[in-house]
């Protein structure tokens, strides 16, 4: 119960990314996938905005392809939701 979002980063870009629903508790992990389908998480965040709203502010430290996963902080749980990605100065 995920929506997987891959992006290409270079190293030193700064990312807001911010997640909210109405529907369930928002979770936003980013991570790397390697050759197998494992996934390997950097860094994630459930409430960073409000206690069900997700936000991270994210400095990349490596050029290269991460996945960006937006799911429900509960197991098996869906709904509508919002994610925006923004540069952050």
């Amino acid at each position: 119960f995920y929506d997987a979002y891959r992006v290409s980063v270079k190293t030193g870009d700064k990312l807001r990314l911010t997640m909210v629903s109405n529907e369930f508790d928002a979770f936003i992990d980013i991570g790397r996938e390697d050759e197998t389908g494992g996934f390997s998480s950097l860094v994630s965040d459930d409430d960073g905005l409000s206690d069900t709203h997700a936000k991270v502010d994210w400095a990349v430290e490596e050029e290269g392809d991460y996945v960006i996963r937006a799911r429900s902080f509960a197991q098996g749980q869906s709904g509508g939701y919002a994610l925006t990605i923004e540069p952050k100065e």
